[in-house]
Formats: C-alpha cells, sequence, structure tokens
C-alpha cells in the first residue's frame, strides 16, 4: 500500500466519522432524549426520529447496493422515510442509532480492506469510493438538520 493510499484510507475514515468540518452524527445524537423524537417544530417536515430512521435506511440501503448483485431499491422517495413522525419505543430508537454505527463500522472495514476503485459488480460505473463518498456527504447534510432541530426543539448541544 502507497502512502499517498493510506492517507486516501485515513482521510475517508474521517470524513464517514465526521469531526472534520462538522461535528460528528454520533455526537449530535448524543443525549437527545428519546421522548422527544416525534416532536415537530412549526412547520417542518421532519422529526429527530424521521432523520435518523432516514439516515440509517440509506446507510443500509447503499451497503445493500454493494454486496447485493440482485439489489432492488425502495420506491422513491416515500420508500425512503419512515411511515410514523416517532419510534414505536425506546428499543426501536436505540436499535436505529446502533444501526447507523454498525454501517459506519462495515464502512470503515472496506475502507480499510477492499479495492476502494473496482467497479461494482451490479453496476461497473460505480465503485466502492463513490459509496463511501455519497454517505459521508449524505450524513453530513442531514447532520446539520439534526443539529438546528435540536436548536429549535430547545435541545442545543452545548460543547462539541
Amino acid at each position: 500500500m502507497t502512502n499517498s493510499d493510506k492517507i486516501l484510507r485515513t482521510e475517508l475514515k474521517k470524513q464517514i466519522y465526521g469531526n472534520q468540518a462538522h461535528i460528528s452524527l454520533e455526537a449530535a445524537l448524543t443525549g437527545f432524549p428519546f421522548h422527544r423524537a416525534g416532536d415537530h417544530y412549526g412547520n417542518l417536515e421532519h422529526t429527530m426520529w424521521t432523520l435518523v430512521w432516514h439516515i440509517r435506511f440509506c446507510q443500509d440501503d447503499i451497503i445493500d447496493y454493494v454486496l447485493n448483485e440482485n439489489y432492488k431499491d425502495a420506491k422513491f422517495p416515500e420508500g425512503y422515510w419512515p411511515d410514523s413522525d416517532a419510534p414505536t419505543d425506546k428499543e426501536e430508537w436505540e436499535q436505529t442509532l446502533k444501526g447507523i454505527q454498525t454501517g459506519l463500522k462495515t464502512l470503515e472495514a472496506w475502507i480499510e480492506t477492499e479495492d476502494l476503485f473496482a467497479p461494482l459488480k451490479n453496476n461497473p460505473d460505480h465503485n466502492l469510493y463513490r459509496q463511501i463518498t455519497i454517505i459521508a456527504q449524505h450524513n453530513s447534510y442531514h447532520c446539520s438538520q439534526i443539529l438546528d432541530l435540536r436548536r429549535l426543539l430547545g435541545l442545543p448541544l452545548r460543547e462539541y
């Protein structure tokens, strides 16, 4: 592995976890009270639950896209958002948060071990590098929404 390859892989890992240009997704969600997960603010479309569920679903969807040669995408856009504004219970909330971290660990393992630029079997125009950066960008976008929603709900983070 060349020095450039090591640097690229290190930087990619930093991107998927955050803490580069903004707070990490994990930190943005730390301490958010479960009982507020379904709260709306004004006419904003999303609750904290819908954002968290969407992030986890999209990560898992892209991971499935990479792994599954028979991948079938969900109906867009409704298939990429939950049916409910709130989780059914605290266990669902916690499992969804855990699922985000599990997905990131999968990406980290790929970054450390796989050929990032090899064509994907189900789409030779795409590669792991592309899919990993899409997830990093997508999570970053929604992380800012999470921070804004926290502030609007009166639950801002004081330190990060």
